[in-house]
């Protein structure tokens, strides 16, 4: 027996931090803005879509994207950079990867998320290059043996690195602010991506919170 399909889910978009604004013609997707990329929280992969059911979607991954039927992200691989691959529909759809540092490949299954990228953070991987602005496409990424250094985007000759930072994947349990939450805790995000920042400090220097969730 054959079960019609009505089509693969796409999957979820990413929030981040970025220096540098995307012109109005390219929109979020410029090269040179998506180099400026210092925080990502991934987005999280699509579900194929059954006339008899659904199959879960996997949540955005932290450094590397969860198991699922697609391929995995990491933090120099996927899809594309920046890009979670669409879905597609028809009698035998593919569900969309989600958005990321790395954006995830389609799968006939649950497709894979993205992966999440903070700089500075232990096993991230940053833009190879003095400058990230000029790392170009193709881009390659830097192989410093020094996991901060390797994990750091230099932008403008500036040095961004994150101290204190928790990176945590979209399966286990995070606060959320949307809607009068305040800061309780769930697992997964349906809705779309949020981010906060919080001065924590008003002096010389101004010491602020960062706190991301991906698009679910």
């Amino acid at each position: 027996m054959f079960w019609g399909c009505q089509g693969g889910g796409g999957g979820g978009g990413a929030t981040d931090f970025r220096l540098v604004k995307s012109v109005a013609a390219d929109r979020w997707s410029g090269v040179e803005s998506l180099n400026s990329r210092i925080l990502v929280a991934a987005g999280a992969g699509g579900q194929r879509d059954w006339s008899s059911g659904n199959v879960a979607g996997v949540p955005g991954g932290a450094l590397v994207s969860l198991p699922g039927t697609g391929q995995e992200t990491s933090q120099t691989d996927g899809y594309a950079f920046g890009w979670g691959q669409d879905g597609v529909r028809g009698d035998f759809p593919a569900a969309g990867g989600g958005g990321g540092w790395y954006g995830g490949k389609r799968a006939w299954g649950s497709a894979a998320g993205g992966s999440s990228f903070i700089s500075g953070y232990p096993g991230s991987v940053a833009l190879d290059g003095t400058d990230a602005l000029n790392a170009g496409n193709p881009r390659t990424h830097r192989t410093d043996i020094d996991s901060v250094d390797k994990a750091t985007q230099v932008i403008d000759g500036v040095s961004y690195v994150f101290t204190d930072a928790e990176m945590i994947a979209g399966n286990v349990a995070s606060p959320r602010w949307q809607n009068g939450r305040d800061g309780e805790k769930s697992v997964g995000n349906p809705g779309a991506g949020h981010a906060r920042i919080t001065a924590l400090s008003m002096e010389r220097s101004v010491t602020v919170k960062f706190e991301t969730n991906g698009g679910g």
